[in-house]
């Protein structure tokens, strides 16, 4: 947490893991003090380490009452697949306004090759702008 400069999340993928002794408030505890003004969100453990929710891959039926983001992928994969089929941009369109109509965030995420290359054709959601 100091060798990196500067960050203001911390998001954690891990909370559901068991028999691990992760002192969670910790770890918060250090970063926050090293990072003021750090939020932090586990998506898989509700609790007062996190500042706001993450429904996975969904958007909520009805506004919801706390800080929320939905994780949507560009195609239907986490991780990059070769070929995989996107997402329109009119789909991303209608994910983003139903989203944001709710009150929430969208951190729409795109898997990069094992190179670390995001794919050329992904770019094509800058036709939104």
């Amino acid at each position: 947490m100091t060798r990196y400069g500067s960050f203001d999340i911390l998001w954690l993928d891990g909370g559901w893991v068991t028999g691990d002794d992760i002192n969670l408030d910790g770890i918060l505890e250090k970063a926050r003090k090293q990072h003021p003004g750090l939020i932090s969100v586990d998506r898989s453990i509700r609790g007062k380490n996190e500042n706001y929710q993450t429904p996975e891959r969904g958007i909520p039926e009805t506004q919801l009452d706390y800080p929320w983001e939905s994780c949507i992928t560009l195609s239907n994969d986490w991780g990059w697949v070769p070929n995989a089929p996107f997402k329109s941009p009119q789909k991303v369109i209608n994910i983003l306004s139903e989203i944001t109509a709710k009150g929430g965030c969208l951190l729409l995420g795109v898997g990069p090759t094992a190179d670390g290359v995001i794919e050329v054709r992904s770019d094509k959601t800058s036709s939104m702008k």
